[in-house]
């Protein structure tokens, strides 16, 4: 395991242990009925959840997806697998692995959703990379974040050693590489009420 990613799992590890993050915060369940309006998830989809931490959200899109999908979510810390595993709900399926290499078909996801985790990802391209593979043509990739980015980048640095690097770049340098890995950007909202952005990948 990269360094990047063994000094952000032991920090994770140890939030799971303490109990964090395995319900949504006040905030966060204010704005999660807004997200989920935007990614417009329908049931019988496939869905891939990357950095899905305790699974709190994991257990919400299965609820969504129904009997007739599937929800895919994994992480790299074992502890907060741990935690969302007490909660799998039928259908739901949890693996640790990296976003930098799913083993998993190409084009078998209907959406990916990235929540409050892309800042954790080391290599952006990479992942965007992979990310592209695994979606249909017509699929949809969403990054969503509670805070504007701003305010997530001075949350991230408040935090100590582990993830104080872990900032979401820039929209236009993102933008840029969604190009390069064959992505349309579709919105951006970077506001006040938080962080969203949909990207398609071409072809449906």
């Amino acid at each position: 395991m990269k360094p990047f990613y063994r000094k952000a799992t032991r920090y994770f590890d140890c939030l799971a242990q303490q109990g964090s993050m395995r319900t949504f915060n006040a905030l966060e369940s204010t704005r999660l009925p807004g997200f989920l309006s935007l990614w417009r998830i329908r049931p019988g989809e496939r869905i891939l959840e990357p950095g899905c931490g305790s699974g709190r959200l994991s257990q919400v899109l299965q609820q969504m997806v129904g009997p007739a999908g599937r929800v895919v979510s994994f992480d790299l810390s074992a502890a907060m697998l741990a935690c969302a595993l007490k909660r799998c709900p039928p259908g739901l399926l949890l693996a640790r692995c990296s976003v930098e290499m799913v083993p998993w078909p190409d084009r078998w996801f209907d959406q990916v959703i990235c929540f409050h985790a892309f800042p954790h990802f080391h290599d952006p391209m990479r992942c965007l990379r992979e990310i592209f593979r695994l979606l249909r043509p017509g699929g949809c990739l969403h990054i969503t974040h509670s805070h504007d980015r701003e305010s997530l980048n001075r949350l991230h640095r408040s935090l100590g050693p582990a993830v104080e690097k872990h900032l979401l770049i820039p929209v236009v340098q993102l933008a840029t590489l969604l190009d390069q890995a064959g992505f349309e950007l579709q919105y951006v909202f970077d506001a006040p009420a938080g962080f969203s952005l949909k990207a398609l990948r071409p072809g449906g």
